[in-house]
Protein backbone atom coordinates (compact mmCIF):
# COMPACT_ATOMS: atom_id res chain seq x y z
CA UNK A 1 0.00 0.00 0.00
CA UNK A 2 2.70 1.97 0.74
CA UNK A 3 4.22 1.97 -2.82
CA UNK A 4 1.25 4.13 -4.63
CA UNK A 5 1.98 7.26 -2.47
CA UNK A 6 5.90 6.93 -3.52
CA UNK A 7 5.02 6.31 -7.19
CA UNK A 8 2.63 8.98 -7.19
CA UNK A 9 5.52 11.34 -5.70
CA UNK A 10 7.71 10.33 -8.50
CA UNK A 11 5.21 10.54 -11.11
CA UNK A 12 4.85 14.43 -9.49
CA UNK A 13 8.07 15.12 -9.72
CA UNK A 14 9.15 13.61 -12.53
CA UNK A 15 5.97 16.22 -14.43
CA UNK A 16 7.30 19.31 -12.12
CA UNK A 17 10.83 18.58 -14.44
CA UNK A 18 9.60 18.34 -17.22
CA UNK A 19 7.68 21.44 -17.01
CA UNK A 20 10.78 23.17 -15.74
CA UNK A 21 12.78 22.27 -18.26
CA UNK A 22 9.81 24.26 -21.16
CA UNK A 23 9.98 27.16 -19.40
CA UNK A 24 10.86 30.87 -21.27
CA UNK A 25 11.77 33.74 -19.25
CA UNK A 26 11.01 37.50 -20.12
CA UNK A 27 13.33 39.94 -19.05
CA UNK A 28 14.05 43.87 -19.01
CA UNK A 29 16.76 46.41 -19.56
CA UNK A 30 16.36 50.08 -19.40
CA UNK A 31 19.36 52.21 -20.32
CA UNK A 32 19.48 56.04 -20.66
CA UNK A 33 21.15 57.95 -23.60
CA UNK A 34 21.62 61.72 -22.76
CA UNK A 35 22.83 63.81 -25.45
CA UNK A 36 24.17 67.33 -24.77
CA UNK A 37 23.91 70.24 -27.07
CA UNK A 38 23.83 73.79 -26.41
CA UNK A 39 22.17 74.18 -22.84
CA UNK A 40 22.18 70.87 -20.68
CA UNK A 41 19.85 67.76 -21.18
CA UNK A 42 20.05 65.13 -18.92
CA UNK A 43 17.14 62.88 -18.27
CA UNK A 44 16.89 59.84 -16.04
CA UNK A 45 14.74 56.52 -17.47
CA UNK A 46 13.07 54.35 -14.19
CA UNK A 47 10.62 51.50 -14.05
CA UNK A 48 10.28 51.55 -9.96
CA UNK A 49 7.31 49.16 -10.85
CA UNK A 50 9.67 46.14 -12.32
CA UNK A 51 11.26 43.64 -10.08
CA UNK A 52 14.34 42.57 -11.73
CA UNK A 53 14.97 40.14 -9.43
CA UNK A 54 12.00 38.10 -9.53
CA UNK A 55 11.18 35.47 -12.14
CA UNK A 56 9.31 36.60 -15.64
CA UNK A 57 7.80 33.19 -16.98
CA UNK A 58 5.66 33.65 -19.90
CA UNK A 59 2.22 32.28 -20.39
CA UNK A 60 -1.07 32.77 -20.94
CA UNK A 61 -2.15 35.99 -19.49
CA UNK A 62 0.66 36.49 -17.70
CA UNK A 63 1.26 39.75 -16.62
CA UNK A 64 4.36 41.56 -15.34
CA UNK A 65 4.40 45.71 -13.92
CA UNK A 66 6.99 47.88 -15.79
CA UNK A 67 6.47 51.38 -16.00
CA UNK A 68 8.85 53.64 -18.03
CA UNK A 69 9.29 56.90 -16.77
CA UNK A 70 11.46 59.86 -17.85
CA UNK A 71 12.47 62.18 -15.50
CA UNK A 72 14.20 65.81 -16.85
CA UNK A 73 17.13 66.08 -14.19
CA UNK A 74 18.90 68.53 -16.13
CA UNK A 75 18.63 72.61 -16.91
CA UNK A 76 16.81 72.90 -20.30
CA UNK A 77 13.15 71.71 -21.24
CA UNK A 78 13.22 68.84 -23.12
CA UNK A 79 11.61 66.72 -26.43
CA UNK A 80 11.86 63.11 -25.00
CA UNK A 81 11.57 59.83 -27.06
CA UNK A 82 11.74 56.32 -26.01
CA UNK A 83 13.00 53.06 -28.16
CA UNK A 84 11.76 49.93 -27.47
CA UNK A 85 13.33 47.14 -28.41
CA UNK A 86 11.45 43.42 -28.58
CA UNK A 87 13.79 40.26 -29.46
CA UNK A 88 12.61 37.65 -31.25
CA UNK A 89 9.79 39.27 -32.18
CA UNK A 90 8.59 37.23 -35.11
CA UNK A 91 8.32 33.59 -32.69
CA UNK A 92 6.84 35.60 -30.16
CA UNK A 93 3.79 37.45 -31.96
CA UNK A 94 3.28 34.12 -33.69
CA UNK A 95 3.27 32.26 -30.14
CA UNK A 96 0.54 35.46 -29.31
CA UNK A 97 -1.34 34.72 -32.30
CA UNK A 98 -0.01 36.72 -34.58
CA UNK A 99 -0.51 40.08 -32.66
CA UNK A 100 0.98 43.55 -33.11
CA UNK A 101 3.47 42.95 -29.88
CA UNK A 102 2.86 46.95 -28.92
CA UNK A 103 -0.46 45.24 -27.69
CA UNK A 104 1.32 43.32 -25.03
CA UNK A 105 1.96 46.94 -23.40
CA UNK A 106 -0.87 47.50 -21.16
CA UNK A 107 -1.65 50.40 -20.38
CA UNK A 108 -0.59 52.14 -23.11
CA UNK A 109 -3.27 54.76 -24.58
CA UNK A 110 -2.59 55.50 -28.00
CA UNK A 111 -4.70 58.95 -27.23
CA UNK A 112 -2.66 59.21 -24.23
CA UNK A 113 1.03 61.50 -24.08
CA UNK A 114 3.14 58.94 -26.19
CA UNK A 115 2.64 58.25 -29.69
CA UNK A 116 4.27 55.74 -31.87
CA UNK A 117 6.88 57.26 -34.65
CA UNK A 118 7.83 54.49 -35.97
CA UNK A 119 8.39 50.33 -35.86
CA UNK A 120 11.42 49.29 -37.51
CA UNK A 121 12.05 45.59 -37.95
CA UNK A 122 16.21 44.95 -37.13
CA UNK A 123 18.35 42.40 -39.16
CA UNK A 124 18.66 40.98 -35.55
CA UNK A 125 15.13 39.81 -36.18
CA UNK A 126 14.37 42.00 -33.12
CA UNK A 127 11.75 44.99 -33.46
CA UNK A 128 12.06 48.80 -32.20
CA UNK A 129 8.95 50.50 -31.70
CA UNK A 130 9.88 54.44 -31.06
CA UNK A 131 7.24 56.36 -29.13
CA UNK A 132 7.39 59.96 -28.33
CA UNK A 133 6.22 62.54 -25.73
CA UNK A 134 3.32 64.79 -27.28
CA UNK A 135 4.38 67.27 -24.56
CA UNK A 136 7.96 69.52 -23.62
CA UNK A 137 9.37 67.97 -20.86
CA UNK A 138 9.97 71.05 -18.10
CA UNK A 139 13.26 70.69 -16.08
CA UNK A 140 12.21 68.73 -12.81
CA UNK A 141 9.32 67.29 -14.71
CA UNK A 142 8.53 63.29 -14.96
CA UNK A 143 6.67 61.98 -18.25
CA UNK A 144 3.35 59.77 -17.70
CA UNK A 145 4.99 55.84 -17.22
CA UNK A 146 5.12 54.86 -21.53
CA UNK A 147 2.92 51.63 -19.59
CA UNK A 148 1.85 50.15 -16.83
CA UNK A 149 2.67 46.40 -17.34
CA UNK A 150 3.51 43.80 -19.92
CA UNK A 151 0.86 41.45 -20.53
CA UNK A 152 0.91 38.12 -22.20
CA UNK A 153 -2.81 37.94 -24.27
CA UNK A 154 -5.20 34.53 -22.70
CA UNK A 155 -3.91 32.11 -25.68
CA UNK A 156 -0.27 31.75 -25.87
CA UNK A 157 1.18 28.86 -27.87
CA UNK A 158 3.74 27.42 -25.32
CA UNK A 159 5.01 25.33 -28.08
CA UNK A 160 6.33 28.99 -30.20
CA UNK A 161 7.42 29.44 -27.02
CA UNK A 162 9.66 27.00 -26.34
CA UNK A 163 11.32 27.72 -29.92
CA UNK A 164 12.78 30.79 -28.35
CA UNK A 165 16.12 30.99 -26.69
CA UNK A 166 15.96 30.54 -22.47
CA UNK A 167 14.98 34.26 -22.50
CA UNK A 168 13.84 37.40 -24.32
CA UNK A 169 14.75 40.82 -23.84
CA UNK A 170 12.50 44.22 -23.85
CA UNK A 171 14.82 46.73 -23.56
CA UNK A 172 14.11 50.46 -23.23
CA UNK A 173 16.26 53.42 -24.30
CA UNK A 174 15.73 57.13 -23.31
CA UNK A 175 16.88 59.74 -25.41
CA UNK A 176 16.14 63.56 -25.10
CA UNK A 177 17.59 66.45 -26.98
CA UNK A 178 16.84 70.29 -25.91
CA UNK A 179 13.66 71.65 -26.84
CA UNK A 180 15.07 75.52 -27.50
CA UNK A 181 15.62 76.29 -30.77
CA UNK A 182 13.37 73.54 -32.43
CA UNK A 183 9.96 74.06 -33.93
CA UNK A 184 8.75 70.87 -32.62
CA UNK A 185 9.75 67.19 -31.61
CA UNK A 186 9.78 65.99 -35.04
CA UNK A 187 12.78 68.67 -36.24
CA UNK A 188 14.49 68.53 -33.24
CA UNK A 189 14.70 64.28 -33.87
CA UNK A 190 15.60 65.39 -37.19
CA UNK A 191 18.39 66.99 -35.50
CA UNK A 192 18.69 63.97 -32.77
CA UNK A 193 19.31 61.68 -35.89
CA UNK A 194 21.99 63.80 -37.58
CA UNK A 195 24.23 63.52 -34.88
CA UNK A 196 24.45 59.93 -34.63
Amino acid sequence: MKKKPIIAAIAVLAIVLIAGSSIAYFNSKDTADNVFTVGHVKIELTEDEWKPDEEHIISSNASFKKNPIVENTGSNAAYVRLRVNVTDYDLISEACGGIDLKSLFDGWDPDGDWEVVSEEPQADGSKDYVFRYKNILHVGEKTEPLFNAVKFPTKVNMDKIMELPETFDISIKAEAIQAQGFEDAEKAFEAFDEQQ
